[in-house]
């Protein structure tokens, strides 16, 4: 293509005319008028696109300012049509007023729920079924009488004092020689806890008692008192205990308002008793057995004292029909 001179086509009309006939392509109304005229200039021969190329290119050398740039209005096209498909393809965020109405209605469900609950009798009542599955892991008091000749300090005597029984059989009941008193009256004496518990702490009493034979003539129980005194009869009682006691082969719960619970269970060669107990509630098994389950019936306000007594008649030997292996007090 021969080479256009610098007056012929240096006007930014025709460099603008240019522009828009290679945007709009061949065909179109500024195609056309662009070529026709170049055609009337000394390049009416050449190829149409390539005739335009080379006349812009010949308008644009040292002159990078007049190079093809997309307008404002086109830049702004394609910015909003990014925005378009964003806003098609991500999810919605929920408002801040949608997630406030969420949070209210959540608050209200809260508070109609604790009004049915209350509206039917309030929340749920502690029970005596809850001792059930409290795991009593920490040890108080633990003493194997069977290991021991003597009564360790954790404890006091009460009543006769019992005696550590021959034959390592572990705590035996005191020895009450014929022609002292009534010989058909129990007389009392065992061991209690040297420490109260307070009302407050929930607690199980456990014991191991040996019945060698069934014998009416001596009897061990296994108590948990409110008032310990333990001076004023002979069976060394205190006014005011829970009672659960083996006596001729038949194990039975004596609240402390007198009441017996139950009609007897029938005791074991060897019997785990343990009595769990909180402010309100006792729970008494004999290996899992369930003995009695209910209110206890102490005060409320007085510290426990858990405790084994021997009751047992007058005779010329010891008597060993029923030992106690070993006690322990725990709690959760």
């Amino acid at each position: 293509m021969p080479e256009m001179t610098e007056t012929q086509f240096d006007s930014d009309q025709f460099l603008k005319l240019l522009t828009e006939a290679l945007r709009a392509g061949p065909g179109s109304p500024q195609w056309h008028e662009a070529v026709n005229q170049l055609k009337n200039s000394s390049v009416a021969d050449a190829d149409e696109y390539r005739m335009l190329i080379n006349a812009r290119e010949h308008l644009e050398s040292g002159r990078d300012y007049r190079s093809i740039r997309a307008g404002p209005e086109f830049t702004r096209k394609v910015m909003s049509a990014i925005d378009q498909e964003s806003a098609a393809a991500a999810p919605s965020a929920p408002s801040a007023g949608i997630i406030a109405l969420l949070a209210a209605g959540g608050i209200v469900a809260v508070i109609a729920i604790v009004a049915v609950i209350w509206y039917r009798g309030g929340p749920p009542q502690p029970s005596p079924s809850d001792l059930a599955n409290i795991v009593f892991a920490q040890t108080i008091v633990s003493t194997d009488f069977t290991q021991t000749q003597a009564i360790p300090p954790e404890w006091r005597t009460l009543g006769l004092p019992p005696v550590i029984a021959s034959r390592s059989r572990g705590l035996g009941a005191p020895q009450v020689r014929a022609g002292v008193g009534d010989d058909k009256d129990y007389r009392g004496g065992g061991i209690y806890s040297a420490s109260g518990i307070p009302p407050t702490q929930t607690f199980a009493f456990e014991a191991t008692i040996h019945q060698y034979r069934v014998s009416e003539n001596v009897a061990v129980q296994i108590f948990i008192t409110d008032t310990p005194d333990f001076d004023k009869n002979p069976k060394a009682s205190s006014p005011h205990e829970l009672v659960c006691y083996v006596l001729n082969g038949t194990i039975i719960i004596a609240k402390p308002d007198g009441s017996i619970q139950g009609t007897g269970t029938k005791a074991k060669d060897v019997n785990h008793i343990q009595i769990k107990l909180d402010k309100q509630f006792v729970l008494i098994e004999n290996d899992g057995q369930t003995l009695y389950s209910g209110t206890h019936g102490l005060a409320p306000d007085k510290a426990r004292y858990p405790g084994v007594r021997f009751l047992v008649k007058p005779s010329e030997k010891p008597l060993e029909d029923l030992t106690v292996h070993s006690v322990r007090i725990l709690k959760p």
